[in-house]
């Protein structure tokens, strides 16, 4: 076939080191030999050898001078051999086979086969590793909870392949000879995965579609090459396709994992490689500390918790469609035994009506049309709907529309953010599923008119201390901010036997001895402002749901909601109270108000329109300048 051979004894020690020396006819250890001829004569079956060096040659039956070719006359002539020293020789097959081990074969493909030759790495975070366990994504995917992704693998290096007609394809990949890298192999690995778009790089493998895994099972081993032979289509069950190759290291090693490789690929066909860009890395290192550390969104027990929204937020904004990968990882060496990590990410806003989103296509900004609906010419895709309050709905229906053509959204600045204290019934969210205290990661592919969205990263329990990273890999540059904590506040309280006073419509209503009012003694909250300057200030009161819906479902009228807020250093009362002091049948309630830098600070009073109703709470206070928000003793 016009392949280029080659052979060897291989040999190591109890250690697996290899050995030095030569056997006892002249064969060197752990050396290579070529093979230059086999031929058949009088006969016997023979080989023809060459040692490199030119010297040292084999000292067996056949070795030059041997009385074999005494007993073989006419052997020389007819394979035209002249003894020398050269370090070339015959020897007869069985002796051939009996002192090598191992065989080499260097392909040499013809000339109209394409030929591509990489030079790639494996290093920062293109050294993904190995793939983990492949799992059917598509029972993965469903519900609020999703199953962790791999959290490192899609980062190595990826080329695509495509093809035009069945292809006879061979695939090598090669590390640096240890001899000159002063290196020892590692074990490596790549995947060919079959896909049906040109545009992306590889964010989540279903098993279905892997088509080859090279080193499988027992060949896992450290070596210097791997390779394999495949014949590949360009259709698969009537759907145009092409193929990903992910070279891999096989090692847990930070140290062992960067290392460069060479990536060889053959076709007997036309064919086209591109190597796939990299992902878009952003990080952010953060911490719950004593006022941060909100635990999980919900209780062991199913019910809300109130201490989830103290947790950091992250907002997340996005302009075209985007592959993402959020990870979250516990910063240092000290493992937090028995409580595990995780993300939920949500809409950043409530689902009621928002500003409208602007749109863009090539750069030109659309208006909204007549009747309220803004089309695109020729694509019969309708891109939301805008009422007559000038909010826009989130529903986009798209037909015949590729993703490259997908109109540019200019969404709703990231600015004057407020922390989310909630997620309401039907709203939507995901969350990873709490498995590892080390590491929790999402995978999401996700439209700008789905956000922007919140990131939530949190600790399973509450009140439990730790560093953090926060990793956002994406496909196309997103905008993330984080909420400034020490602007945005929250804290939990409770309405109890003795602090569910009510408020003072109800007092006055059905009370006439001021000494007998209730209202004041309600949960109070001391606000302090760093600030001399008057400043708006944003105040919140939101319950759980979940906790007050079967006595909402009594009296709406008597769980109505609302606060007061009055100067630090007045008494609660009417006269003196900042607040509108409204009361509504609603979950959540907020004001803005204009505060100034009293140096006694404002109390916060949240309330019910009845009392006696106990039952958990959260306040919210958010500014332009820092504060502090402490209960009031």
């Amino acid at each position: 076939m016009g392949y280029l051979l080659g052979c060897a004894y291989s040999a190591v020690d109890d250690d697996g080191n290899q050995e030095d020396g030569q056997g006892n006819q002249g064969i060197q250890y752990n050396h290579a030999y070529g093979i230059m001829d086999i031929r058949s004569a009088l006969g016997l079956q023979l080989v023809r050898i060459r040692n490199p060096w030119g010297v040292g040659e084999w000292t067996g039956a056949f070795a030059d001078e041997d009385e074999a070719w005494d007993d073989s006359k006419g052997l020389k002539e007819e394979l035209n051999y002249q003894f020398e020293d050269d370090g070339t020789w015959w020897m007869k097959f069985d002796d051939w086979f009996a002192n090598y081990n191992r065989v080499y074969v260097c392909k040499v493909f013809p000339a109209v086969w394409q030929q591509y030759s990489i030079c790639g790495e494996w290093s920062g975070n293109a050294a993904g590793g190995s793939y983990p366990p492949l799992i059917d994504r598509d029972e993965a995917s469903g519900g609020n909870v999703h199953f962790d992704t791999n959290d490192k693998w899609f980062n190595n290096p990826q080329y695509r392949l495509s093809v035009y007609k069945k292809t006879q394809v061979y695939i090598s990949l090669m590390q640096e000879d240890e001899k000159i890298s002063g290196r020892q192999y590692i074990p490596v690995n790549f995947l060919v995965v079959r896909v049906y778009s040109k545009k992306q790089r590889l964010w989540e493998v279903d098993k279905d579609d892997v088509v080859i895994e090279a080193a499988d099972g027992l060949s896992r081993f450290a070596q210097r090459e791997i390779c394999v032979n495949c014949w590949l289509s360009p259709t698969y069950e009537k759907k145009p396709c092409h193929y990903i190759i992910v070279p891999n290291t096989e090692v847990d090693s930070k140290k062992d994992e960067e290392r460069p490789f060479f990536l060889r690929i053959f076709t007997s066909e036309k064919s086209e490689l591109l190597e796939l860009p990299r992902t878009i890395e952003q990080n952010f290192l953060g911490k719950w500390a004593v006022t941060t550390a909100g635990g999980k969104r919900t209780l062991p027990t199913g019910s809300d918790n109130k201490y989830w929204c103290r947790n950091p937020q992250y907002f997340l904004n996005l302009k075209k469609p985007t592959h993402l990968k959020i990870i979250l990882r516990k910063k240092g060496g000290k493992k937090i035994k028995g409580v595990n990590i995780g993300i939920c990410v949500t809409k950043a806003f409530p689902p009621t009506a928002k500003p409208a989103s602007k749109i863009k296509k090539d750069g030109v900004e659309l208006s909204p049309a007549k009747g309220g609906a803004t089309r695109l010419k020729g694509t019969g895709t309708r891109i939301g709907k805008t009422n007559n309050r000038g909010f826009k709905t989130t529903t986009v229906a798209r037909r015949n529309f590729k993703e490259d053509n997908f109109p540019e959204i200019v969404p709703p600045e990231l600015e004057n953010l407020e922390r989310k204290l909630q997620i309401l019934p039907n709203e939507w969210y995901v969350e990873s599923q709490f498995k590892s205290e080390d590491v929790a990661s999402l995978y999401a592919y996700w439209k700008p008119t789905k956000g922007p969205f919140l990131m939530v990263p949190s600790l399973e329990s509450p009140e439990v201390m730790a560093e953090y990273t926060l990793t956002v890999f994406s496909s196309n540059p997103v905008e993330i901010e984080k909420l400034e904590d020490s602007k945005n506040m929250v804290i939990s309280g409770e309405w109890n036997e003795k602090s569910a006073g009510g408020c003072h419509l109800y007092d006055v209503n059905f009370e006439k001895n001021s000494d007998n009012f209730t209202w004041i003694n309600n949960p109070k909250y001391l606000l302090n402002l760093h600030t001399t300057q008057k400043t708006e200030v944003k105040i919140t009161l939101s319950r759980p749901e979940k906790s007050w819906k079967k006595k909402i479902a009594v009296s709406a009228v008597d769980c109505m909601i609302g606060f007061y807020v009055f100067p630090g250093n007045a008494n609660p009362n009417t006269k003196d109270c900042r607040s509108e002091m409204n009361f509504v049948p609603m979950n959540e309630y907020s004001e803005v108000l204009e505060l100034d830098g009293n140096p006694d600070g404002y109390i916060i009073m949240p309330t019910t329109y009845k009392p006696k109703l106990k039952g958990p709470f959260i306040i919210s206070v958010s500014t332009d300048v820092e504060f502090s928000l402490n209960v009031q003793d």
